[in-house]
């Protein structure tokens, strides 16, 4: 099946191939900035889009780390994400640029998305965004570090606002393959 083809794919064709998918037109919002934040090794980039409905002089964030198994995609693949999430949200959305494996291995993704929650936590207003009304989000194995994220900032005080939401979709919460949701769906 496709499963097995993609499988098959070195990492860099996999990438190209998420990077070809064709999503339509983009959504229009109101601005999109690129910027870059510290991180434990060099700069994290991130790409915040203000919604369509510009919102007022401190309004709510939400971070959103995108899925791709830790190794496929980046700012362009989930561009049209962003953009539909910001307008529907009314929230300025700053999807981050996490780096990927192989090339960097573990915990690489989790200090980026962890360095990149803290600067909006602390840094939040010098981009228009309320640090005390941020959250985080993400897709797959975005999800997961979402997940990581949110846990680390609760076990770790550090004086910054606490996140004030966590949404999550399709996360990799649970990676135990004896698991009877992987038996159950191991076929087709």
């Amino acid at each position: 099946g496709p499963g097995a083809a993609l499988g098959a794919m070195s990492v860099y064709q996999t990438r190209l191939m998420a990077r070809a998918r064709d999503n339509g037109a983009p959504e229009p919002v109101a601005r999109v900035v690129d910027h870059q934040v510290p991180g434990p090794s060099g700069t994290i980039p991130i790409r915040i889009y203000y919604p369509a409905a510009a919102p007022n002089a401190s309004a709510p964030a939400c971070l959103y780390f995108h899925g791709g198994g830790w190794t496929v995609c980046d700012l362009e693949t989930h561009d049209p994400t962003c953009r539909r999430l910001a307008n529907a949200s009314g929230a300025v959305v700053i999807a981050v640029d996490y780096r990927l494996a192989p090339e960097n291995t573990f915990p690489a993704a989790v200090e980026d998305a962890l360095a990149a929650t803290q600067w909006v936590l602390r840094e939040g207003a010098s981009i228009g965004v309320d640090p005390a009304h941020t959250g985080v989000m993400g897709d797959s194995a975005g999800g997961n570090l979402a997940t990581v994220v949110a846990l680390l900032l609760r076990d770790q005080p550090s004086g910054l606002p606490a996140l004030r939401a966590q949404v999550l979709i399709v996360p990799v919460t649970e990676y135990l393959p004896d698991n009877s949701s992987y038996r159950n769906n191991a076929e087709g």
